[in-house]
């Protein structure tokens, strides 16, 4: 499903279930650590996820653990990245 100036309807729908997905578990980790969350900060997070995440994790679960879980958290970004990427390479390459 093609849309004009751009390459596909998938990578909007893959964008939006990784924002889903990361939302998703912002809520259940926030649970498991019994960190108060506001309906601001909720709302933040969804609009603003690159901002907000790095606080949330520092402010979670303190400054050393906070910064090597933004630390995988931005592997984990770069790897979906990486994927779409090498998705994209293998259809075209299956002329699809």
């Amino acid at each position: 499903m093609k849309i004009s100036g751009y390459g596909s309807i998938g990578a909007i729908a893959g964008s939006l279930l990784l924002s889903i997905a990361t939302f998703t578990w912002f809520r259940a980790d926030s649970f498991q650590r019994s960190f108060r969350r506001s309906a601001v900060l909720d709302a933040a997070f969804v609009g603003l996820t690159l901002f907000v995440l790095p606080y949330y994790l520092i402010r979670s679960r303190g400054l050393k653990t906070g910064i090597l879980a933004i630390g995988v958290g931005v592997a984990i970004y770069l790897l979906y990245g990486l994927a779409a990427i090498v998705g994209v390479l293998f259809i075209r390459m299956m002329h699809v």
